[in-house]
């Protein structure tokens, strides 16, 4: 497999105009992760004074903590959703990002003359066997999502996280097609394959980026309200 961190290029230029989206909706998770904090912040600090005001002090402390590390991983992820969801929307990002993957897994220029494109489709047999197609698939994703030791800053984190949660749904749709294609033809024409999912695949990212990320969300506040309420809880407990 070829190194093709030069070709992750476009791909982190097409998300670049979604910067701006996923820190508008960053912004608008943290303050409502705020007001969450604020109010369970509130509720451990009633519960545990009934003890001293120093265990509601300490039980607002904890809530206050569990509610800031678990709401910016909430804000991080409902933002990076958000931007995806409106450009898969507006840009056909699901379309364009499978043809791009496509084409690293085929090693095929599509602007090549015939005959001279080369890659997997003129050097392996029409069917590619489903191990060989999935290992080439995760080979492809790996590299796209590996960090580049010669960009730093916040943007190119944000970047990277928009091209790792993106290719990483379509990576999960890929994977299922190509399981179904191999059990119904006994090997897996790329081409076919490519052509069948590009023209889905901005719904099936839409539908499947929005649900994930209602269920991490719903867990993850759960999680927050039970470290505040189960830390008050424990505070209460002590006696000094």
């Amino acid at each position: 497999m070829p190194d093709i961190s030069a070709a992750v290029a476009p791909l982190i230029k097409l998300l670049a105009p979604l910067l701006g989206e996923l820190l508008t909706a960053f912004l608008r998770t943290t303050v409502g992760m705020v007001c969450l904090g604020t109010g369970l912040a509130v509720t451990a600090f009633v519960m545990a004074a009934r003890v001293s005001p120093l265990h509601g002090l300490l039980a607002a402390c904890i809530a206050v903590v569990a509610c800031t590390v678990i709401g910016v991983i909430v804000a991080t992820k409902r933002a990076v959703a958000a931007s995806l969801i409106r450009g898969v929307g507006e840009l056909h990002l699901g379309k364009q990002t499978t043809q791009w993957l496509f084409a690293q897994l085929l090693g095929v220029d599509d602007r090549a003359e015939i005959g001279a494109r080369g890659g997997v489709v003129a050097t392996t047999i029409e069917r590619l066997p489903l191990a060989q197609a999935e290992q080439r698939l995760a080979q492809v994703v790996h590299r796209a999502v590996a960090p580049d030791p010669a960009a730093t800053g916040v943007r190119v984190w944000l970047q990277r996280k928009l091209v790792a949660r993106l290719l990483g749904a379509i990576a999960q749709v890929t994977v299922t097609r190509f399981r179904s294609a191999a059990a119904s033809a006994g090997g897996i024409d790329l081409i076919r394959v490519r052509d069948e999912l590009a023209e889905r695949m901005d719904a099936m990212i839409r539908e499947r980026i929005a649900g994930g990320t209602r269920k991490a969300t719903i867990l993850l506040v759960g999680a927050a309200v039970v470290l505040a309420i189960g830390g008050a809880f424990g505070v209460s407990q002590l006696r000094w």
